[in-house]
């Protein structure tokens, strides 16, 4: 396969193993980044690479869904996510859904690790069994993950923000059913699995910013007010009891 090959990893370790694997089984032009997001998209345009190898784990939990949005910049590339981690095979299967041709795990077996590794080299699409293994589970295959609605985002930025559902709803002036149905939407998107993985994801992404995390829904002085006077009526009784 001609043309450039661009590895990114965040993990110096990784980057220079594989770059001098890469080399060694005569991958072309290997060019190594961590830089994510529009830096990312900056140095795609500016290596054009045929082939873009990515660590499974470089955005946490939601590399294939970021993989997903990278596609819809640059349809053409062939992008293999690979790991040297233990990664679950149910969130990788979503490389495959979301456009990734190939995905391999050293942890599933070495040798497949690196035979995947010469198949992406020849062009040919390599996936770990593992992987296999749940998509043929699956009785109807989903379709590829969409980018997050702004509903969507505004479901994720007050969740950040401590709102329960039912004070979603009633800032967003939609019924419980909905939010329900945009969270199972989001996590799905985002390979999350609860509001924790949601939380920390979001803002890892960028979705939401730290000076974001400021809003309160409008009954929050109440409530906090009613706790005050619960706890002074409480310490009230217990000086009585003294």
């Amino acid at each position: 396969m001609q043309g450039e090959t661009l590895l990114i990893s965040r993990s110096i370790n990784n980057q220079t193993f594989f770059k001098a694997e890469l080399e060694k089984r005569g991958f072309p032009n290997v060019t190594v980044t961590a830089a994510d997001k529009d830096g990312l998209n900056f140095e795609i345009n500016k290596v054009k690479p045929k082939l873009v190898i990515i660590s499974a784990g470089f955005y946490y939990c939601s590399t294939a869904y970021m993989m997903m949005l990278l596609l819809k910049n640059f349809p053409e590339l062939n992008i293999a996510a690979v790991s040297m981690s233990p990664y679950p095979a149910n969130l990788a299967k979503w490389f495959i859904f979301n456009g990734v041709k190939s995905y391999f795990n050293f942890f599933d077996n070495a040798d497949e690790f690196f035979k995947g590794f010469d198949c992406i080299r020849d062009g040919r699409q390599f996936i770990s069994q593992s992987v296999k293994e749940h998509i043929e589970k699956m009785t109807e295959r989903p379709e590829c993950a969409d980018s997050a609605s702004m509903r969507e985002i505004e479901v994720i930025k007050l969740t950040c923000n401590g709102f329960t559902e039912p004070e979603i709803g009633d800032t967003l002036h939609i019924s419980k059913r909905t939010i329900t149905h945009h969270k199972e939407n989001i996590y799905d998107k985002l390979n999350v699995r609860n509001e924790k993985e949601l939380i920390g994801t979001a803002i890892h992404l960028g979705m939401v910013n730290p000076d974001e995390l400021i809003f309160r829904h409008k009954d929050y002085g109440v409530k906090s007010k009613r706790k005050t006077k619960k706890l002074l009526t409480e310490k009230q009784m217990i000086r009585r009891v003294i």
